[in-house]
């Protein structure tokens, strides 16, 4: 007689490895349908599930890879990626390394970097809710103050630095449009969610990427202005600084200013 849990274990085996022997002699017939054919049937409903919510979530890697690539990544992936979360929204987050080290994925890297684009997007989509500073928060601010700004970033910010233009060919993809080559290029993107709840990505240059991270750190803005002077002209770091932030709260990345 088989314990619930050892029955349970052998059942998941069955269906991620399709060794049965552990589990048919559990599994009666049921008319013309044999055990071999009932576990089966659970098999590939279970194979079914995980590529649908493969799908799902990278609807413009699907697009990208063909209907036969993207087949046989589901299938390997599944296979490689036994579930370990009761839900299934993280299901996928181990493609990009999947696809980094597997052939004959990992021969593109752009597939990699276009699967972590589409992860960072979900992440930024069902991030917690939190409040966003304004820009009339900043201007109410005393200027004897501003030395000690820090600012906080909304849970659904997202940075992503990519070696290839793997966000330009998602987003040609995404607009019907024929995709660009796969080019080798280094770029630097912020991605959250905005009041609509809709996601959106912008491109940050180096001076911008640094400022976001020294924040994150939890820099002021004295600090951060000492650290651009080292890499722009002096004269220019206020305007710069200024405009940036404003920018970020214009687009709804700031959750608080604190000082």
């Amino acid at each position: 007689m088989h314990s619930l849990a050892l029955l349970q274990q052998h059942f998941i085996q069955a269906l991620q490895s399709g060794d049965v022997t552990a589990i048919t002699d559990t599994i009666v017939e049921q008319g013309d349908l044999t055990p071999d054919f009932r576990i089966n049937l659970y098999r590939t409903a279970y194979f079914l599930r995980f590529k649908e919510t493969l799908e799902t979530d990278h609807e413009i890697l699907g697009y990208f890879l063909g209907d036969t690539l993207f087949d046989q990544m589901a299938e390997d992936y599944v296979r490689a990626q036994p579930s370990k979360h009761t839900s299934l929204r993280y299901y996928g987050d181990a493609l990009p390394e999947f696809l980094q080290t597997t052939p004959p994925f990992n021969q593109h890297p752009i597939i990699a970097e276009l699967a972590t684009f589409e992860r960072l997007l979900l992440s930024a989509f069902d991030a917690p809710n939190a409040e966003t500073a304004n820009l009339e928060h900043l201007t109410q601010t005393p200027i004897s103050l501003w030395p000690n700004l820090k600012f906080r970033f909304h849970p659904s910010v997202q940075q992503l630095s990519s070696q290839w233009n793997a966000v330009e060919v998602w987003q040609a993809i995404k607009q019907k449009q024929t995709p660009p080559i796969a080019t080798e290029t280094r770029q630097h993107w912020i991605i959250w969610r905005n009041q609509q709840r809709l996601t959106e990505f912008s491109s940050l240059n180096t001076l911008q990427l640094n400022m976001f991270y020294r924040f994150l750190a939890g820099a002021n803005y004295a600090e951060v202005c000492e650290q651009l002077a080292e890499e722009i002209d002096a004269d220019n770091v206020s305007e710069m600084s200024i405009q940036c932030i404003i920018d970020w709260l214009n687009k709804g990345i700031i959750s608080k200013i604190v000082y």
